[in-house]
């Protein structure tokens, strides 16, 4: 007889410390959601967002040295923050890994609501399932695309709108990987 059993998403194997390297206080607002087919379109195009996981989408993940590249620079990237909004289910749980106040938004169709309510809710009390927009927690000032590298430039789902550290970052993942043969 078949049976189905219903586990946690793979990350949530992690342990709590797995990104302790990037631990720190940070300050301000990271918004980042999505703006592909999955947005559930719930705040339009903010000028103040930016959907960090376009930047890596493809079938780059089949290497497990990029992948670790990459995700470290996320981390680095978003531990520079002290609160995370997002649409993304992963940068949601990679926020909350790393300690972030994290206020989750729904998707197009109900993965991150399920996720929470199944795996997050109890594990990551910092982090929240916001279902309107409305009541996300204000943002101020600090509230930044990028640290303020695009305030007054159009959003791109390329590299080219990364911080030059993230890229720079990346271009020596790619070259370690690439070097060693790996796809």
């Amino acid at each position: 007889r078949d049976r189905t059993f219903l586990s946690q998403d793979m990350v949530l194997f992690l342990a709590d410390d797995h990104f302790g390297e990037f631990f720190q206080p940070g300050s301000g607002t990271l918004r980042a959601l999505r703006v592909d087919g999955e947005s559930a379109k719930l705040m339009g195009f903010a000028p103040n967002n930016i959907d960090l996981s376009l930047s890596w989408n493809g079938d780059l993940w089949g290497s497990a040295h990029f992948s670790m590249y990459v995700t470290k620079s996320l981390a680095a990237y978003m531990s520079r923050y002290a609160m995370v909004q997002t649409d993304r289910m992963h940068l949601a749980i990679l926020a909350a890994l790393l300690e972030k106040q994290v206020q989750l938004l729904p998707n197009a169709y109900f993965k991150s609501e399920a996720v929470y309510r199944h795996s997050l809710q109890q594990r990551f009390p910092r982090l929240r399932f916001v279902e309107d927009p409305d009541n996300l927690d204000p943002v101020g000032d600090d509230t930044s695309v990028l640290d303020g590298h695009l305030a007054k430039q159009p959003v791109t789902s390329s590299t080219t709108g990364l911080p030059s550290a993230v890229r720079s970052l990346l271009a020596r993942a790619a070259g370690k990987v690439f070097a060693r043969g790996q796809p």
